[in-house]
């Protein structure tokens, strides 16, 4: 008998008799059962995880419309509008206008067709702003990823992007990860269940090392345009020593090497706060670390609001 290359119900052909792709295929069978395939095949297109938010008339009109500043916002994997949103009222009360945007899972694990397509997207939408208006990027866990795709990008089609790269004013990095902590942390987004997350990190490992070409690779040269050409603008990037997933050293580490470069960089870790979660538990820090950088690169025209944001941090952190 020949062998049977039998069809699975996700519509991926397996091969009996291998160890390693039967147990792939149960993993991936496990994840589906316990997260729910909606969550990971969302039948939203790459353009629908894109939410442009407008600041109020009163507040752009204290810019010229051509200075005023723009917010590039890059979400975690699996975080929702209404975790963005208190992120960019921050943003949106200093007069700029924010661009909202997070992938999906399947975005993630196929770049070529997902996560790119987005990066694509987010250049040409950036590109197309008045040359004047500077640009911010403030970024989550995967938001890294996906930016160095845009770096990719950027650096692949500087002619047509021409100009771009020097629009960009400040960034701002949190709970940033390495491509090398995917297996680590696309777990730790997908579901809070010890079990399912050993499954599902021992599929990402699957697919790292078997889809190599299409995916791996991919997040190598984002990886790579990330720490080794950033973007030529201040820089803060926020972690924490129980987070998880990020990588301190790594993160220190490129910090050291932009300020070498003559690119200001400043990293804070703090002790206690999870990964993305570094708002939440310490609000002030947060607050006045993100308010120093808007300030120093000129784009703080509402101190006052920062101000009574840290009231209501110092509230918070009592809470807490």
């Amino acid at each position: 008998m020949g062998i049977d290359h039998g069809r699975s119900s996700w519509g991926c052909y397996v091969m009996p008799g291998i160890p390693e792709v039967e147990e792939a295929v149960a993993t991936w069978r496990a994840v589906h059962v316990g997260i729910g395939a909606r969550q990971l095949y969302s039948k939203k297109t790459a353009t629908s995880a894109f939410q442009l938010i407008p600041a109020a008339e009163r507040l752009r009109e204290t810019w010229k419309p051509d200075e005023q500043p723009f917010l590039l916002l890059l979400g975690w994997l699996m975080s929702k509008e209404k975790h963005m949103s208190k992120y960019a009222k921050i943003y949106l009360e200093q007069g700029f206008d924010v661009l909202s945007v997070r992938i999906t899972p399947m975005q993630m694990l196929w770049p070529v067709k997902g996560t790119q397509v987005v990066a694509e997207r987010i250049l040409d939408q950036l590109h197309a702003l008045p040359p004047g208006r500077p640009i911010c990027i403030h970024g989550f866990s995967v938001g890294g990823y996906l930016f160095g795709e845009c770096l990719v990008r950027l650096y692949r089609s500087m002619e047509k992007y021409q100009g771009l790269m020097q629009r960009f004013v400040g960034q701002v990095w949190d709970s940033v990860v390495d491509f090398e902590n995917i297996p680590q942390g696309f777990p730790k987004a997908i579901s809070t269940n010890p079990v399912l997350r050993k499954s599902i990190e021992g599929y990402i490992k699957y697919h790292l090392r078997v889809f190599y070409n299409v995916a791996t690779v991919h997040y190598k040269a984002s990886s790579e345009a990330f720490v080794n050409r950033p973007l030529p603008c201040p820089a803060l990037f926020l972690t924490s020593e129980a987070d998880p997933v990020g990588e301190i050293k790594k993160i220190i580490g490129i910090v050291e090497n932009m300020n070498q470069e003559g690119i200001k960089a400043l990293v804070k870790v703090w002790k206690k706060s999870t990964h993305c979660n570094h708002f939440k538990t310490y609000p002030e820090d947060y607050l006045s670390l993100l308010g120093d950088h808007l300030d120093q690169i000129g784009l703080l025209p509402f101190p006052e609001k920062f101000a009574a944001h840290l009231v209501q941090g110092k509230k918070q952190r009592i809470q807490l």
